[in-house]
């Protein structure tokens, strides 16, 4: 976040940004809070003749319509954390949801680029959080600034604390350990039945879906933003934030079984 401290009448004027009132804020957790149940609600029917989320792809479009509400929330207190919130909640639903589809086919490569769509767009939207800035649809993350009146008032923006930062970081890393495993099911698959003698190893799979180098790359700007954050110590502190709210991306568990106008 920035202040703006110019005087000059040629500057240009600060972004006007509000928070949200506490009337708007109950109305969005309540509408958020009604989306993810039926995100829950409609995966677990799947299976189903004519279930909404039968395919990978229609998962994800519906995490990115859900991803694009909650980029809208403004970063200015005490909305904030809303945004930290529920970016966090999908991120984890997203994720845990997904290691429960068939993992793709070469010949389905398109799938997976849904998916690595999506993630992408999860990663920079971390982005944006992190450095609390505005989303704008076209541009991607905008600087928040607030002029020296409004900072006078007591306006300000709270980017994510430690311990979330260390959460953000640990969801990073995990998912990229548990997509691989998941991936790897399929090059297993085709090993066991030998459907493609050339696919010798899951980088291979993925090369041959034309995906290796972005497959790679997930998460790989949340990382880096958050790398050097805590030094040797990450280990540490993740393992003493353990948050039971958020369940942990597992292949072993996954296998194991209108907007609102804010």
């Amino acid at each position: 976040m920035d202040v703006d401290t110019t005087e000059s009448n040629n500057s240009p004027s600060p972004l006007k940004i509000k928070a949200l009132s506490p009337v708007q804020q109950r109305r969005l957790t309540d509408y958020l809070d009604e989306q993810f149940i039926e995100l829950m609600r409609q995966f677990k029917k799947r299976s189903e003749p004519n279930a909404r989320f039968a395919s990978l792809e229609s998962y994800v479009a519906e995490i990115q319509r859900l991803l694009a509400l909650i980029l809208r929330i403004p970063p200015i207190d005490p909305s904030t954390y809303l945004r930290t919130t529920y970016l966090l909640r999908l991120c984890n639903e997203c994720l845990n949801s997904v290691l429960h589809y068939q993992p793709p086919s070469p010949s389905d490569s398109d799938a997976l680029g849904c998916l690595l769509d999506v993630l992408d767009d999860l990663d920079q939207a971390w982005i944006v959080v992190l450095h609390s800035q505005i989303w704008d649809p076209e541009e991607g993350g905008t600087d928040l600034i607030l002029s020296v009146e409004a900072v006078n008032h007591g306006k300000k923006s709270t980017p994510p604390s430690i311990t979330e930062q260390a959460r953000i970081r640990s969801f990073a890393l995990g998912s990229l350990a548990n997509l691989q495993e998941w991936v790897s099911q399929r090059h297993n698959t085709m090993s066991e039945k030998k459907e493609d003698p050339q696919v010798q190893e899951v980088g291979d799979l993925l090369a041959r879906m034309g995906l290796g180098q972005r497959f790679d790359k997930i998460f790989e700007r949340t990382i880096e933003e958050l790398g050097g954050l805590y030094g040797g110590e990450t280990e540490d502190i993740d393992a003493e934030i353990c948050d039971p709210g958020l369940p942990t991306c597992s292949v072993d568990n996954a296998f194991s079984e209108d907007e609102m106008d804010i």
